[in-house]
């Protein structure tokens, strides 16, 4: 993981197992979309206890989210639907802020 994404130096890679498992299958679509040289960006992970609350997954290691940011919209909304229509049960995303300068995808284990 840590070698085809780029993390914000902020970001703290503490993952669970699961999580890990599904987060190389997100950077597999990205990568079919964008080209096997492309790096996402991961803007969070399990470093966000002072901008998330008390319930979110990113306290625990089962969430990260990823920038949208300087992607065509049109490839940021493929990109979305193939992992809304091939995502496991196990897992789910929220695209945020969309049209914002901080657009990201939230992606967190349910487990």
């Amino acid at each position: 993981i840590m070698e085809n994404t780029f993390q914000k130096g902020y970001v703290v890679m503490e993952l669970t197992p699961q999580l890990e498992a599904g987060l190389v299958y997100v950077i597999k679509v990205f990568k079919s979309q964008f080209g096997p040289d492309f790096t996402p960006t991961i803007i969070s992970a399990h470093d966000s206890f002072d901008r998330h609350d008390q319930w979110s997954k990113h306290r625990v290691g089962k969430a990260v989210d990823i920038s949208m940011v300087d992607i065509s919209y049109y490839k940021r909304k493929e990109v979305v639907s193939i992992l809304e229509k091939t995502l496991p049960k196990d897992y789910s995303i929220r695209w945020e802020n969309q049209f914002s300068k901080s657009e990201y995808l939230h992606f967190q284990s349910k487990k």
